[in-house]
């Protein structure tokens, strides 16, 4: 029988799709329905992408994401993106404007604009530093321009690869911004606001080096803010540094819209294959995204370069797929999440088939004893076809590391923190159960029977759960692995 006042907090039986979805609130997705409805059809965490809207708004769509988490039962992670130091176009005269190649513009120290052929930038010195020969990419560089003169507070430039721009579009002028911090003024003002918003993780844009991480480190501390720090790789720099970033990152991103105008499109690919492999050395969570179904804005199917491209992903490693503007301006974002998970699931059922993949994709020496637990718990699972390989944490840490043994047994990680309950939604194949009483009994057979009841996972006579714990709870140490077989 469920206890009448169960002691966990678990709704959720664990899912088909083990690759988790991080979608972006907006206008498309901002009420109470919609929001449901993504979460049925797989969201894991909400991203509030802070370069845009109000704060007001931010923070009310976030109490209704808490408020809807509480009624469901279901961890929900909400993560707040850091504009940080982004150059953009200002205010165009007119938006969206269309470049045709040979068309000349302007761009200026600021407003007011004469004309529509005049722009400025959101950092106004950036003029001073054009020379002529520069090239300056906009819109992700789907546009190019090409400085031909410079002038006192004006810089001349001539259109080289056409295409659309828009008010707020993004602007990259390669090897001439050097040297930017990764937290802007904006970034500490949003810091501030962040103290009443319940927020589980921290996207760092534009770092360069383990400093930068660091620093977002102490102005967390500095506010109070307990939150998981998410970097975001998109700066050419970010990946001459990656294993110092990765080191002191508790998970990272793979921004591929702004690196992908930092390095050559054609690496883009292995790029991304080198940046999961590497994340998976350091067991860190890693999040790929950008335009993952960017055509699903307008379109109710994705093409099919898209949904090869989510496959890839998955088939990378990747613990995580992000939506943007799918899913906060498109027309149909539970539409688009539910095709993401069935992708997803597909690419996930080759992993599964792939013998090589789950025995010999990692490595055969671990340097900790947690790793080589985590091997042994994952291979009693698949050897003994358990009905649930479970794990008890504190932090988390050892939920990352046996989730990167891509075990296709279902998995449930045990917490008495609500913030590593959180946390855990971006952790690959796990469902994350909030177990208070572990403070005053840990008994993890106990509470999963009683989590598995509630979340309708059978428990038959004969079934096996693995469990990967500890002899003492108060410990941070895993020295167990263990057996048990249902009566």
């Amino acid at each position: 029988m469920v206890p009448e006042t169960p002691s966990i907090v678990g709704r959720r039986a664990p899912d088909e799709v083990r690759t988790r979805v991080v979608a972006t609130l907006g206008p498309a997705c901002d009420n109470e329905g919609t929001i449901r409805e993504l979460i049925d059809a797989g969201v894991d965490v909400f991203r509030l992408n802070l370069t845009h809207g109000e704060l007001d708004w931010h923070a009310d769509v976030a109490r209704l994401v808490r408020r809807i988490e509480a009624e469901s039962g279901f961890a929900i992670g909400l993560l707040a993106d850091l504009p940080g130091p982004k150059i953009r176009l200002g205010e165009l005269l007119e938006s969206p404007l269309y470049c045709q190649v040979g068309d000349v513009f302007y761009i200026v120290s600021g407003p007011p604009l004469a004309d529509s052929r005049q722009v400025y930038l959101t950092m106004p010195g950036l003029v001073s530093m054009l020379q002529v020969g520069d090239r300056v990419l906009l819109a992700d560089g789907t546009v190019a321009w090409r400085v031909v003169a410079v002038r006192s507070g004006e810089v001349e430039c001539v259109v080289e690869k056409p295409g659309e721009i828009r008010s707020r579009s993004g602007v990259h002028v390669p090897g001439v911004v050097r040297g930017l911090s990764a937290l802007t003024d904006e970034d500490l003002r949003i810091l501030d606001w962040l103290r009443q918003v319940d927020v589980d993780f921290v996207g760092l844009s534009y770092a360069s080096n383990a400093s930068d991480v660091q620093r977002l480190r102490e102005e967390l501390s500095r506010r109070g803010i307990v939150a998981h720090v998410v970097t975001k790789i998109e700066r050419k720099s970010a990946l001459d540094n990656l294993d110092a970033i990765l080191e002191v990152s508790d998970a990272v991103m793979i921004a591929r819209g702004d690196l992908g105008v930092e390095v050559d499109i054609a690496r883009m690919a292995i790029i991304q294959k080198e940046i999961i492999r590497l994340a998976k050395r350091y067991r860190r969570p890693v999040i790929t995204a950008t335009q993952m179904l960017e055509s699903m804005k307008n379109s109710p199917l994705p093409t099919r370069a898209e949904a090869t491209d989510v496959a890839n992903a998955v088939l990378d490693g990747t613990d995580a797929l992000m939506l943007s503007g799918e899913t906060a301006v498109g027309k149909h974002p539970p539409l688009v999440v539910e095709t993401m998970c069935r992708i997803a699931q597909q690419a996930e059922l080759l992993l599964a088939r792939d013998e090589a993949y789950r025995r010999g994709v990692q490595p055969t020496t671990y340097a900790t004893p947690l790793e080589s637990l985590a091997r042994a718990a994952a291979d009693l699972a698949r050897d003994l076809g358990a009905t649930l390989l479970t794990v008890t944490t504190r932090t988390g840490r050892s939920a990352y590391t046996l989730a990167k043994e891509r075990c296709f047994v279902p998995a449930v990680a045990l917490t008495d923190d609500e913030r590593t309950w959180r946390a855990l939604t971006l952790c690959w194949g796990t469902t994350p159960v909030l177990v208070p009483e572990f403070r005053r009994s840990y008994d993890p057979i106990r509470y999963l029977e009683e989590y598995a009841q509630i979340a309708g996972v059978p428990l038959r006579p004969g079934g096996r759960v693995v469990v990967l714990g500890t002899t003492l709870w108060t410990s941070t140490r895993h020295d167990m692995v263990v057996v048990h077989e249902w009566s």
